[in-house]
């Protein structure tokens, strides 16, 4: 009887180990994916380590320089290069790192709440131009950027008094376009322009977002948040029903220290197989940018790739040297347990001193 049940044991067992080791090879990779996700932090940190907002110009600069020869692009590259430009100094103001990092950070913050339950939508305002002044200078610039991408007027076309830069359909030829930026200082104290300075910030408004999508997004937001205790609970049922069914206590504590330490192994190729699948894997694509001639964007790119996938890896490693470590003390366990059976047992085998003097009287 005792030993089908010790034959049931041990089928048992099997099944188990044959769980546990597919399940930490897999769910640790996992585990690590999910951590960072469910952090908020991750991904700002993750932009501020590859120096996205001290670069955001040269990779803006960098994109429209490679525009085919004489282009809008490229005059407008030019334009920017000019630091006495109206459109240099608007997009300077907004290309700031300072403000750029804000900015993204502040719709980053914005969607975490909404994946949390905070909010029914991500909730955002970034001001663009918090004086008159500010507004003056990126409208001035904006504006003269739309001019110039308009067809040239009819000839014979007379600006009147009453000409309108802001809602014109054409471009006078020989226009002045700083009379943009004097029609614009003109009405600073405007209504409409006060109107406009109030709305001058980029903001959620516009976004729509159905009831089912928000369901739908803060469920998996849950989900990913909490399938790292998951998995820790259910590892540690697991481990602990091996121990508890394998016959023997030596036996079990050593059988189940083995298996721990080939998981942590088979764990730690997992980790850097999936390293190699997101750094070939994602070399196609910056191979198509470094055709165009993206430098700064292919660089920037291949950064964040590199900073992703050497996080994904340094917190699987870890995390299986933890179940490494975790295996190589339940063996060593194991093996004193058997040192301590044996010592008992030699002890054993010894006549007692009480024994040993009535030999002697015989």
């Amino acid at each position: 009887m005792s030993g089908c049940i010790k034959a049931f044991r041990w089928t048992i067992s099997v099944f188990l180990i044959l769980l546990i080791i597919p399940t930490i090879t897999i769910g640790v990779p996992l585990v690590s994916v999910s951590t960072y996700l469910a952090n908020r932090e991750t991904p700002k940190r993750w932009l501020k380590e590859i120096e996205l907002y001290d670069n955001a110009l040269d990779i803006a600069l960098d994109v429209l320089e490679k525009q085919k020869e004489g282009s809008y692009f490229i005059d407008l590259k030019d334009r920017i290069d000019d630091e006495d430009s109206d459109v240099s100094e608007a997009v300077h103001r907004l290309a700031d790192p300072d403000f750029l990092e804000e900015s993204i950070e502040t719709v980053i913050d914005a969607y975490y709440d909404w994946f949390e339950g905070e909010t029914d939508k991500p909730e955002y305002s970034i001001p663009i131009a918090e004086d008159k002044e500010t507004l003056v200078v990126l409208l001035s610039a904006g504006f003269k950027e739309k001019v110039r991408g308009l067809p040239v007027c009819e000839e014979g076309f007379v600006i009147t008094d009453d000409f309108n830069p802001i809602e014109t359909e054409c471009q006078p030829e020989g226009y002045d376009f700083d009379e943009i930026t004097r029609y614009l200082e003109d009405n600073a104290d405007s209504d409409e322009f006060e109107e406009l300075l109030s709305k001058a910030n980029i903001s959620s408004d516009e976004i729509e977002l159905s009831d089912e999508t928000t369901e739908q997004a803060q469920l998996l937001y849950n989900k990913i948040k909490i399938y790292p205790i998951i998995f820790l609970s259910g590892t540690i049922i697991l481990v602990l029903l091996l121990i508890l069914l394998i016959p023997g206590v030596k036996t079990s504590f050593m059988t189940t220290g083995i298996v721990l330490i080939v998981s942590s192994v088979f764990t730690t190729i997992t980790g850097l197989i999936i390293k190699i699948i997101i750094n070939f894997g994602s070399q196609k694509g910056l191979d198509e940018i470094k055709d165009k001639n993206y430098e700064e964007l292919e660089k920037i790119l291949g950064e964040l790739i590199r900073v992703v996938s050497a996080d994904i890896t340094r917190r699987t490693l870890l995390i299986a040297l933890t179940i490494l470590v975790i295996g190589v003390l339940l063996t060593i366990i194991g093996a004193v347990i058997k040192k301590k059976k044996d010592n008992a047992g030699e002890d054993s085998t010894k006549p007692s001193k009480s024994e040993e003097k009535k030999a002697d009287k015989s």
